[in-house]
């Protein structure tokens, strides 16, 4: 590394972080959405409307798969595949128009999906793997 390389380091440094920062800033909206769309996650909701629905213990598919079969239980995986693709759509478009480069679609993919996913590990109406 030449002088003038180790002088402007911590600068580039500086300059990479606070870009970082920026784009995290603007995508924390986009974040937002994409948990509140895994928290509110089928085997949860489908029960309200499931004819005869009767609300049984936690949000997984095998015991919703017990209670309610196959096709309510192919209903809910289609439900959060939908919600999934929504949430990473919103979120590669929301990095597209942040940074304008095919890494910034890609990044946004990314966090939305794992903004998903934490959503969709601490589902709505349930508390400490109890239901309310």
């Amino acid at each position: 590394m030449s002088t003038a390389e180790r002088l402007f380091y911590p600068v580039y440094l500086f300059i990479k972080a606070v870009a970082w920062l920026y784009f995290l800033g603007r995508m924390l909206p986009g974040m937002a959405a994409a948990f509140l769309l895994g928290r509110y996650n089928a085997p949860v909701l489908l029960p309200r409307w499931v004819p005869g629905g009767r609300r049984q213990g936690g949000p997984g598919y095998r015991r919703f798969f017990r209670f309610y079969g196959w096709r309510w239980t192919l209903a809910a995986l289609v439900w959060d595949g939908a919600a999934l693709a929504v949430s990473v759509f919103l979120g590669r478009w929301n990095g597209w128009w942040i940074s304008y480069v095919p890494k910034g679609q890609l990044w946004g993919g990314l966090l939305a999906a794992g903004c998903f996913l934490l959503g969709h590990c601490l589902p709505a109406g349930v508390h400490k793997n109890k239901e309310v």
